[in-house]
């Protein structure tokens, strides 16, 4: 009590701005404890807001009826809000971000044809095009939307998921223009879909600072074209010809990018000379997302990396996805000091068997990724160990690795342990093979080394390759796989020699869906073998409740 006696001496303005720090939790207890703070924290309290614009079931069921009646319920039910916020002003004047989803827009009544080349049948196709529905909302239902939006007059972040209606064509968010500083622009396109998202309503929306969308056509570069003071860019593109090059050079005026991010993208990157430095000269972090796991999505990085060394532009935050030799060479160079180093080594196909198996127990070649490095990947992670962490052992602070690492030999030991200034390691997709080793050179690395993250292989489910398809994992089967990960991390052992005699307790070991862990030793003989216990505070039942809440 004594705590909330001192916050009801605080004025009006100072309690605003305490409350506009804390999060929505500790906003709840102090409405709920003291009811003279009720006023002051409510405006605080509903920050985001989920509106979803479904009106009704595309489910081709007989239980249709029953879906289409709940789905028009629920619209009555946003309809009434929105028409009553002016009585609720605490619910909506303080939003700061507003999501905006229309699930099930598109139903799929007929899925085009393939034949045995994986050629679509021009019958099919057009059959399925006929068949899309184009939803189109009411001027008086878009009216509405309209008068919603525009009445959060502090709102700073929009996530527009709205594909294909007639909504962008005709709502104004011009009155949002002062205060919207993020827009978030997700498509969700059909199998095979011809439709194109429109992007015309934010055309007025000039004071953006974060920017993400997926170019599609040309109406696109003709809607998102002045954005001055961009400084935060995610970009992508399902457009066979049009790119990156093409969205800049369509820049009324030129905006210096802080943060560039190119997810996977089958489109070109290579920005012109004269176009790179207006854009790229301020850049901090540069992160290509490959979140494809086929050669054919992952975003190029050559051209890019070939204008970065040419203009000698050196982010301060890289993360690449497959290396390449100009990416080598562009990180060999000594004017670069990273602070944060992401690198993602992609798994091969290879008809190699794993070790101990016998001829013919394996999946066929083209459907087993090899766990090996293979080429110039071997290549790369031998540079990397031997030149490219040592160059960096004064500045890098994060280093994140995902894939097919070797850590074998001394040259990861010797690198990590220049790292003077490394606070963070984290190792992903990886075996228990490389466990071992890796908890090994993380208790022997470089003082400042606080905290090390690993993400277990849980082997769940088969590999995704072109044309074939596999069923999710069930959650019961990733309880089991976890529990199953979890009692072999906790049977592995260390010897004095892998572990050292001075072993760090400040280290914080941390396994994803496992928990936190401590080395300790089994006995007090010299030769005592080590073992990772886990901290009582972090269990595996945690894990377990939120796959069950969260099945995704």
């Amino acid at each position: 009590m004594a705590e909330l006696s001192m916050l009801m001496n605080f004025p009006v303005e100072i309690l605003g701005q305490i409350f506009k720090l804390c999060d929505g939790k500790t906003l709840k207890s102090l409405r709920l404890t003291n009811s003279a703070l009720n006023a002051e924290a409510s405006p605080v309290l509903f920050r985001t807001v989920v509106l979803s614009l479904s009106s009704r079931s595309t489910v081709r069921d007989p239980l249709d009826a029953f879906f289409n009646k709940l789905a028009d319920e629920r619209t009555r039910r946003k309809i009434t809000a929105m028409e009553r916020r002016h009585s609720l002003p605490f619910l909506f004047e303080n939003v700061r971000e507003l999501r905006l989803d229309c699930y099930g827009l598109y139903a799929e009544p007929c899925r085009p044809l393939v034949n045995s080349n994986g050629e679509v049948l021009d019958t099919s196709l057009s059959l399925f095009k006929n068949n899309l529905p184009v939803y189109s909302y009411t001027l008086d239902r878009i009216r509405m939307l309209q008068d919603f939006l525009c009445s959060m007059k502090n709102l700073q972040s929009l996530r527009w998921n709205i594909p294909v209606s007639n909504i962008a064509g005709s709502i104004d968010l011009s009155p949002l223009a002062p205060n919207l500083k993020e827009l978030h622009l997700t498509f969700r396109r059909p199998f095979f879909s011809p439709m194109t998202p429109r992007y015309e309503a934010f055309v007025p929306l000039c004071n953006i600072t974060t920017l993400t969308f997926e170019l599609s056509d040309t109406r696109s570069l003709n809607s998102l074209n002045h954005f001055p003071k961009l400084t935060c860019l995610t970009f992508s593109s399902s457009h066979k010809s049009l790119g990156l090059p093409d969205f800049l050079a369509a820049q009324t005026v030129p905006f210096k990018l802080k943060k560039f991010i190119l997810k996977s993208s089958r489109s070109r990157c290579a920005v012109s000379d004269d176009l790179f430095p207006l854009f790229f000269s301020s850049l901090e972090t540069l992160i290509f997302d490959g979140t494809g796991t086929g050669q054919s999505t992952i975003p190029k990085p050559d051209p890019f990396f070939a204008s970065m060394l040419k203009h000698g532009i050196h982010p301060r935050h890289l993360s690449i996805s497959r290396p390449t030799v100009t990416c080598l060479e562009y990180l060999l160079l000594p004017n670069n000091k990273f602070e944060s180093l992401t690198v993602k080594i992609h798994p091969h196909l290879c008809s190699a068997l794993p070790v101990g198996a016998e001829p013919g127990s394996a999946l066929p070649a083209p459907q087993r990724p090899c766990r090996l490095a293979h080429g110039p990947d071997q290549e790369f992670i031998a540079a990397f160990w031997e030149k490219i962490v040592p160059s960096q052992a004064c500045s890098l602070q994060r280093l994140v690795l995902r894939g097919p690492w070797d850590l074998a030999g001394m040259a990861p030991r010797r690198a990590l342990q220049s790292c003077t200034a490394l606070e963070y390691w984290e190792m992903k997709d990886v075996q228990l093979v490389t466990l071992r080793r890796a908890v090994s050179l993380a208790v022997k690395a470089t003082p400042a080394l606080r905290r090390v993250r690993f993400s277990l292989n849980l082997n769940i489910g088969g590999p995704r390759s072109a044309g074939v398809w596999y069923r999710a994992p069930s959650i019961d089967m990733s309880k089991q796989r976890i529990q199953e990960r979890s009692t072999q991390v906790k049977n592995l052992l260390w010897t004095d020699g892998e572990v050292g005699t001075n072993h760090p307790d400040r280290l914080n070991l941390e396994i994803a869906n496992l928990g936190s862990f401590s080395l300790v030793p089994l006995t007090d003989s010299q030769s005592r073998p080590w073992r990772l216990v886990a901290k009582p505070t972090v269990a595996v039942d945690d894990m377990e409740k939120s796959l069950t809440a969260s099945p995704s």
